[in-house]
């Protein structure tokens, strides 16, 4: 990239790569690059109004939507129609360090904390929000069984999956998996991962099935015909 940044947002927009945000030695970034592998080089778009890191992003219907973090609500980026950010409605809740996705047409943001203002200590979030583009409202939806920041997040056959994460109060790390299936509006829990994460990334890869047993046949048959053959 050109600039170093951690703590920011990393999406896919058509056949390139968009990193948003962050901070670096230097402090918080506005600075928005995205990457074209065709040419292998990194350009910068526009830049978010203000300084952020510890937002979420998704991707929904080709446009960059962010959202929280530190001093920063939401804003759709388009990169098809203006090398623009806008600003949207804010969360009902604030947060940072959460998760985000896209169902439907519903954009979800999930979980992550928030600092007490008197001490600046950090809390657990629980809620989670549903925001329709459509009308630019926040909805409440089903809370997470247990808090956690710094979480994957994927989506696979209409169902929202939160791996991981971190609790801020019982400052400890979680192997847990939780399930947000829309039709039902609740979080169920699903299978352990193998050990305690955070701070991980998550997502949904189409796997070619393998063709050994074919193959295997194909050649064990033309042996077989090989050896009537010779006899």
């Amino acid at each position: 990239m050109n600039q170093r940044r951690v703590d920011f947002y990393l999406g896919t927009v058509g056949d390139c790569l968009i990193a948003v945000g962050g901070r670096n030695d230097s402090g918080a970034l506005s600075s928005v690059e995205v990457y074209h592998p065709a040419e292998d080089h990194w350009t910068y778009v526009a830049g978010l109004p203000r300084f952020t890191y510890g937002h979420a992003g998704t991707i929904h219907k080709g446009i960059v939507y962010i959202s929280g973090g530190h001093d920063y609500q939401i804003g759709p980026y388009d990169p098809k129609t203006a090398d623009t950010w806008t600003e949207r409605q804010a969360m009902i809740l604030a947060r940072g360090w959460h998760s985000m996705a896209s169902l439907d047409d519903r954009i979800y943001v999930i979980g992550g904390s928030d600092d007490h203002e008197d001490s600046m200590e950090r809390f657990d979030v629980l809620g989670v929000e549903a925001f329709d583009p459509q009308t630019d409202q926040w909805t409440k939806v089903g809370p997470l069984r247990y808090p956690n920041s710094e979480a994957g997040v994927a989506v696979l056959d209409g169902k929202i999956y939160v791996l991981g994460g971190y609790t801020w109060e019982a400052m400890d790390f979680s192997q847990g998996t939780q399930v947000f299936a829309p039709e039902k509006g609740q979080w169920v829990l699903g299978p352990n991962l193998p050990k305690r994460i955070a701070g991980a990334s998550a997502c949904v890869c189409l796997v070619r099935p393998q063709q050994t047993n074919s193959i295997e046949g194909h050649t064990s048959g033309r042996t077989e015909r090989d050896k009537q053959n010779s006899s």
